[in-house]
């Protein structure tokens, strides 16, 4: 039987300090997403930046958080996956948190246990980037050394170009400027930043949104 899994990067429980302590650690203690030596980042961001930041982020996931679905990340993705599983009714359509809930590693493990042996894995990243993309794929082949039966795995490749991807882009936008009593002269696409050594040592996230 065959699975899709999405992977998205994840979010914090609660907006609060207790709630994005756990989350940031992870996050923030990935190679993929900050290429400093161990020795010398890890000290750091123990001593220095949880302490001070689980706080001032708390209080922007507040601004975003809904009082009655949550974290919109786990909203939105929630939703993704159901109208997924309406298109592919006779695949178990599942998605999986690099961090926090519910967990990557978890989540795999049930599709395994319910039959699956097959699985098409889809990095929730149009772009490819290696602190986003790869950082995905490290986090399911990690959770897959635990699995005694490890099923064959196909990861979807980025869709930064890909037609559907930019339909639903243009569909967005047309949504949003029909609503508009004016129309506006310029639009201002916002991708997310990665630093500019990253780029030069060859990831292809700042091309890709070009492209896009």
């Amino acid at each position: 039987m065959t699975g899709l899994l999405l992977i998205q990067l994840g979010t914090p429980d609660a907006p609060t300090y207790r709630g994005l302590l756990p989350y940031l650690r992870q996050f923030l203690s990935d190679p993929r997403v900050i290429e400093v030596p161990r020795a010398i980042w890890l000290p750091l961001l123990y001593l220095r930046i949880l302490p001070f930041r689980s706080g001032a982020s708390a209080a922007k996931y507040r601004r975003v958080w809904d009082e009655k679905t949550g974290s919109p990340l786990l909203h939105y993705t929630k939703r993704q996956t159901e109208l997924v599983q309406q298109h592919f009714p006779d695949a178990p359509v599942r998605f999986g948190m690099m961090i926090g809930n519910p967990p990557l590693k978890r989540v795999l493990h049930e599709m395994i246990e319910s039959g699956v042996d097959r699985v098409v894995a889809l990095p929730m990243f149009p772009q490819y980037s290696a602190t986003t993309s790869a950082s995905a794929t490290d986090a399911l082949f990690k959770a897959l050394m635990g699995e005694r039966r490890v099923p064959a795995v196909r990861v979807v490749p980025p869709y930064y170009d890909h037609p559907a991807y930019l339909d639903a882009v243009e569909a967005v936008i047309r949504d949003d400027l029909a609503k508009l009593p004016w129309e506006p002269e310029h639009f201002v696409v916002s991708f997310h930043g990665i630093p500019q050594k990253y780029a030069q040592r060859g990831d292809p996230y700042a091309s890709h949104c070009v492209r896009t």
